[in-house]
């Protein structure tokens, strides 16, 4: 339903990390998705997901990214995967590495974003993140490559953002653990 949802819309910007979405809002989604006894209208959830992510929020571009993803929409998993990724949601570094991979995307931005989603907070993405980093086949020239887009992005993320990326991140896995 997400999917099919937002099948029409453009996620094709990129910029640098100059604000970040209300930890409140990412929690509130967190909880409708997860959570659908709390608002049965699944219609209502998915536009509000959608909004959310067409304003950037990094919980609901994780969430419609891994709708395309397990619609088997790799591409558009991967586009949309992305845009989370680069606001830090290690969630989302995790899974657009495996979105990339699933379409043979660049293997030195693959190894970059899995080097991101080994410093999560979150230990479930760190230890998959780290296994799957190690099976990657890549030259010396491009893992310094990655290294240095890792570097790169990290350093778009403002300080006082990264207290609020943190615990977007942590209220998405309590919402997850409650109701799963």
């Amino acid at each position: 339903m997400l999917a099919s949802c937002a099948a029409n819309r453009s996620y094709d910007s990129y910029t640098k990390l100059t604000s970040y979405p209300s930890v409140k809002e990412s929690q509130e989604i967190s909880e409708l998705y997860f959570n659908p006894s709390e608002n049965p209208d699944e219609n209502a959830t998915a536009k509000k997901i959608v909004s959310s992510a067409e304003n950037g929020n990094p919980v609901a571009l994780y969430l419609l990214g891994d709708a395309f993803y397990e619609g088997e929409e790799y591409k558009e998993a991967a586009k949309t995967l992305r845009k989370s990724a680069v606001k830090g949601f290690s969630t989302a570094q995790y899974k657009y590495a495996l979105a990339n991979m699933r379409i043979k995307g660049k293997k030195t931005e693959t190894y970059a974003f899995l080097l991101l989603s080994c410093k999560s907070g979150i230990k479930e993405i760190r230890v998959a993140a780290t296994k799957l980093l190690v099976t990657i086949e890549i030259k010396e020239k491009d893992k310094e490559k990655a290294q240095t887009l890792a570097a790169a992005i990290e350093n778009t993320y403002l300080p006082e953002f990264k207290k609020q990326i943190d615990e977007t991140e942590k209220n998405f896995y309590t919402a997850k653990r409650k109701y799963l």
